[in-house]
């Protein structure tokens, strides 16, 4: 054990030290500058631990090997999720991530609590990993970093981060709100005269199903709150597309997944938007989500993992949500914003990207291009 775990940690060392040299030969945008800073500290700090694994085994002692190989693990764990995931951002940085990185430099600049943070982005379906013990990694999909409309995507994610900061208060809530739910649907599958024992089982599944729902439709309330109507025909115009699944799940699959089913969310997002003005863009959601849903020959049906008496409960936590969370929200002259030459600001953009894609998807094009330039060069802030 004691020549193996030598050899380990001798080879850990050169790994580190490679990966160290290749994030300091990295040309990297300035809006990534803190975002190596950060990684190459985490670096730092397991070539420490590899030094002091070192050490230790110079004494040779047989009671000290159970702990050097625990950190050496740690180390090669922690090594392994730099290499897969935070130091490829650094390493393939490309130019067309400009745009994207703007946004996100300007959404993380907008909060107090993460105007300070490190982020960076990398290739992937929409999402984040909002581990705080690390700098904040955004995935996007290569076409979408370089475009606008579907940019407001972005604010959903931010939304998770944001639960993570205020994890203990957001927990709270959603307690409540499945205390409430299990009181809801208890009485109604004693009534379905199927097995108590069976119904019973369907029914604390289901209640722990909404934990991570909840976080859903908080990011999406965060995501309308910030980008306005244009994050409403994103989400739309993204998720109608995904197939028959972003309209229906199967009950015995769906409290298994992390995400409610995609026509409750866009309820709840047309509720919200009807609420805080935007109702033409929630009757054109609302008309293109189920002219989607009649050509799929797809039903609005929750097979019982829903119940309108908790309608009104969602909103009311998401409310309280929204407000612990200090989301920014998009003021009345960004979401009334109708001319890509006239934005003075991303929001405005983004929202007025959707109008002239809506009005001349054609022209659409050069127009988005003059856009991202004026972006880019950093006369829209």
């Amino acid at each position: 054990m004691h020549s193996e775990l030598i050899q380990s940690n001798n080879d850990l060392s050169h790994q580190i030290g490679t990966l160290q040299q290749l994030l300091g030969r990295a040309r990297i945008p300035g809006e990534l500058t803190a975002y190596r800073s950060e990684v190459e500290a985490v670096c730092e700090e397991l070539r420490r631990q590899v030094r002091r694994n070192l050490k230790d085994l110079a004494y040779d002692h047989p009671d000290t090997f159970s702990n050097v190989l625990r950190q050496t693990q740690r180390v090669m764990t922690e090594l392994e999720v730099m290499n897969a995931y935070y130091a490829g951002p650094l390493l393939r940085s490309r130019e067309d991530d400009r745009l994207a990185l703007i946004v996100l430099r300007w959404l993380h600049d907008e909060h107090p609590r993460t105007a300070r943070r490190a982020f960076a982005l990398t290739d992937g379906q929409f999402a984040i990993y909002p581990d705080l013990r690390y700098p904040s990694l955004f995935f996007l999909p290569c076409s979408r970093r370089r475009t606008l409309l579907y940019l407001p995507l972005l604010f959903h994610e931010f939304g998770h981060l944001l639960y993570a900061m205020h994890r203990p208060e957001m927990d709270d809530l959603v307690l409540e709100f499945q205390e409430t739910a299990a009181n809801v649907f208890a009485p109604t599958t004693r009534r379905q005269g199927t097995s108590s024992a069976q119904q019973d089982a369907f029914q604390a599944q289901l209640v722990l199903a909404y934990y991570p729902w909840c976080q859903e439709f908080f990011c999406d309330a965060v995501g309308l709150q910030i980008g306005g109507p244009s994050f409403l025909h994103a989400f739309v115009n993204y998720f109608r597309l995904q197939g028959t699944h972003a309209f229906y799940v199967p009950r015995e699959k769906l409290i298994h997944k992390e995400h409610p089913v995609g026509w409750l969310r866009v309820r709840s997002l047309i509720h919200r938007a009807e609420r805080l003005g935007y109702s033409a863009a929630a009757a054109n959601s609302a008309t293109v989500w189920r002219n989607t849903a009649n050509q799929l020959g797809v039903m609005e049906d929750y097979e019982g993992t829903w119940s309108e008496e908790l309608f009104g409960p969602l909103q009311e936590m998401l409310d309280d949500m929204v407000e612990e969370s200090g989301a920014r929200s998009a003021t009345p002259a960004e979401t009334e914003s109708k001319t890509l030459t006239n934005a003075a600001s991303i929001i405005a953009v983004l929202n007025a990207a959707w109008a002239a894609f809506e009005s001349d998807a054609t022209a659409f094009i050069t127009e988005e291009a003059a856009a991202i330039e004026k972006v880019e060069g950093g006369s829209i802030f």
